[in-house]
């Protein structure tokens, strides 16, 4: 269950990573392909795409790899993020393994869940 296949993480921005006992919820200002729901066109001014904010739920054993690296950076519009998707991808064990400048980590044999948020103000 990698990446939902209806965005693209590479254009995709974390906003936020909040992680408990259970699992981890990634928040991203996720670019949107033509097959989502949400999907606009033409994008709205000064954005490259169509964008949805979503927070991407993953529970199951989670893992730093190289510890949590939140380095804030901003876009045009002067919003806070921490970098992109830049890879998610499935092991044969079920094990998603996401990095980005913020981090990577490794959750085990996850279940995963996406909810729509309200677009920012």
């Amino acid at each position: 269950m990698p990446v939902p296949p209806d965005i693209a993480p590479e254009d995709s921005f974390v906003l936020d990573i909040d992680q408990d006992h259970d699992g981890v919820t990634i928040f991203v200002e996720a670019a949107l392909r033509s097959e989502h729901p949400s999907f606009y066109w033409p994008p709205r001014e000064g954005e490259a795409n169509a964008y949805a904010r979503l927070a991407i739920h993953l529970q199951g054993q989670v893992e730093w790899l190289d510890g949590q690296r939140l380095k804030v950076a901003s876009d045009a519009t002067g919003e806070m993020d921490y970098g992109d998707l830049a890879s998610w991808w499935t092991d044969d064990a079920g094990t998603e393994h996401i990095d980005g400048g913020w981090g990577r980590l490794v959750v085990r044999s996850p279940t995963q869940w996406v909810e729509e948020l309200p677009p920012r103000p």
